[in-house]
């Protein structure tokens, strides 16, 4: 799953001296057109990102869409139409009309009217025939009904919400080698397919994450510049999200930032768990040998009734759960043969 954040990817596909945001002020033509050095072309990208709503989107950890806002302008109560479905939504997105004239006021499309209010391809067409221009979605009703009668030079129109890599793919492969792409919208449909399925809510980690997992696109694409180096921590009860730097921890000598040592990931710190065969009861055990009996029958007294010897200490922490720690560093959990309830006792 490659969501929304594929903004770095597609910026880094674009050459600066062909790809500009905006066109060139008039004031500034006459001087240019004087200098040996070619003009840059105005080109337009419109990137499309379903199901984002403006709080989600500010509370999620998003450098790229934070830097072209920073850069340019936002505005986060913007409205396509009374209807919060797809259909309408982006029938007036791309054709510049509200519902009660391009007709689209569902996702069923029975009746529309297209012809008399087209997208801003077919307007790009009619002021400029020798425009070049592309659409890279995989939300099917876009390309196959409000975009069907469309002139699109390059069409990559696909049917899977739930897999935003192969027209990200497609998109950034076009505009790195077609310069003569003048237009092109790209859409991501996998955060509302996320919404959904979890809830359209800045609270949800993981509609969250599917605002930003696109983070990931960089890795593939190798923009790695832009990635970020921050750690988001989310607060459920309060519902509040906090953006930590860790540029300090890699700074100071943190084995992980700095060194890419990941023991817990690769298994040399935590524990292993097994349950035992035969029994109702879980054998956790730990990555070194070896621990001091008094001292865990100390803290086990706190909780529990402890009955010790030189090489174990048992305990009932839990009605009908017992729990045994023997001296190499062991722990038997009886009562339960659920690993993970195992691990949170120990």
């Amino acid at each position: 799953m490659i969501p929304a954040l594929v903004i770095p990817a597609l910026m880094a596909a674009f050459s600066p001296s062909t790809w500009i945001a905006s066109p060139t002020p008039q004031s500034q033509r006459g001087a240019e057109e004087g200098r040996a050095e070619p003009r840059a072309e105005p080109k337009v990208l419109i990137i499309g990102i379903d199901g984002v709503r403006p709080d989600a989107l500010q509370a999620a950890e998003t450098p790229a869409i934070d830097t072209l806002i920073a850069n340019g302008c936002v505005a986060y109560d913007a409205s396509t139409s009374a209807y919060t479905v797809s259909g309408p939504g982006w029938s007036t997105i791309l054709c510049g009309v509200w519902p009660d004239k391009h007709r689209s006021v569902d996702n069923r499309f029975l009746i529309t009217d297209y012809e008399r209010y087209p997208s801003l391809f077919t307007l790009a067409k009619r002021a400029q025939p020798a425009i070049r221009t592309a659409y890279f979605g995989n939300w099917g009703p876009i390309g196959e009904r409000i975009l069907a009668k469309d002139p699109i030079d390059v069409r990559v129109s696909l049917q899977d919400t739930k897999n935003d890599a192969p027209q990200t793919e497609a998109c950034v492969k076009a505009l790195a080698k077609d310069e003569a792409l003048d237009l092109a919208v790209f859409y991501v449909g996998n955060v509302d397919e996320t919404g959904h399925a979890v809830g359209f809510h800045r609270a949800v980690p993981g509609y969250l994450s599917a605002i930003e997992a696109a983070e990931a696109i960089k890795l593939i694409v190798g923009a790695t510049d832009g990635l970020g180096n921050r750690l988001l921590a989310c607060d459920l009860w309060e519902g509040v999200w906090r953006s930590i730097d860790l540029s300090s921890f890699a700074e100071h000598g943190c084995a992980t930032c700095r060194g890419s040592d990941f023991p817990w990931l690769e298994g040399r710190l935590g524990t292993q768990a097994a349950a035992i065969c035969g029994r109702d009861a879980v054998q956790v055990s730990p990555p070194t040998t070896g621990v001091d009996l008094a001292d865990v029958a100390r803290r086990l007294a706190t909780v529990a009734e402890v009955v010790s010897n030189p090489w174990m200490v048992r305990a009932e922490v839990e009605p009908g759960i017992r729990l045994s720690v023997f001296a190499d560093g062991r722990a038997l959990v009886a009562g339960t043969r659920e690993e993970p309830r195992a691990r949170a006792i120990v």
